[in-house]
């Protein structure tokens, strides 16, 4: 037996009966004829088109993966910047930051040598901060427009489909319109995470000029 809710919060229990069946119970009172309709949670469309084939338009529980390579964490990101994964944003950007960190202590020990102390925080350890976070920015920033240059051209490639579809296509109209819904999702979102990422470049930048560095705004 699992109890859960339908769209229009009322409950509904479903149950097994032996191998045979499948019984939905509603709790409440039902008009004959009218439609029964049954909640399939809150899904992405790529969760939805793999699992039930059909895709919602504009889809307010669509995300999207974000993952640097060689790395085994996962960041998912939906609609509106809402992190799936908690503080996804701000998660992926520490990772990135974190190999840039890693990379420079790699490079100090070996200018200054071992009795280099990586705990010393002066202003240059300041500066140096800085310029990783600017460079963590920019890395994700470059890998998630080309992201979405990918996605555009998918989706105008879609919208050309759809808009004339061909009598020999093995493409039904149907499963056009159910990608269309899937890359719209893809789309949105991603402008959402390099918006995010511009502000943190703008930050890095900000916070380069307050520490007296001339050439905060190259790139």
């Amino acid at each position: 037996m699992v109890d859960r809710t339908d769209k229009a919060g009322s409950p509904i229990s479903q149950s097994a009966s032996g191998e045979l069946a499948v019984s939905i119970v509603v709790g409440s009172e039902i008009k004959s004829e009218s439609e029964v309709l049954n909640n399939y949670g809150p899904k992405p469309n790529s969760e939805l088109i793999l699992g039930y084939g059909f895709a919602l338009p504009i889809n307010p529980d669509d995300t999207i993966i974000l993952q640097l390579g060689g790395s085994p964490t996962k960041w998912e990101i939906a609609r509106n910047s809402r992190p799936v994964t908690p503080d996804a944003l701000n998660g992926i950007f520490q990772e990135a930051f974190n190999r840039l960190l890693i990379a420079w202590k790699v490079d100090m020990r070996e200018e200054l040598g071992p009795d280099w102390d990586e705990n010393h925080e002066d202003e240059e350890f300041e500066v140096d901060m800085a310029y990783m976070r600017k460079d963590a920015a920019l890395m994700l920033l470059e890998a998630s427009t080309s992201r979405l240059e990918g996605l555009l051209e998918a989706k105008e490639r879609l919208d050309t489909l759809s808009a004339e579809p061909s009598p020999t296509s093995s493409v039904r109209a149907g499963v056009l319109q159910m990608l269309c819904y899937y890359v719209e999702g893809e789309v949105a979102i991603s402008r959402e995470v390099i918006e995010y990422l511009k502000a943190r470049l703008e930050s890095a930048k900000a916070e380069l000029h307050d520490l007296g560095v001339d050439d905060a705004d190259e790139d």
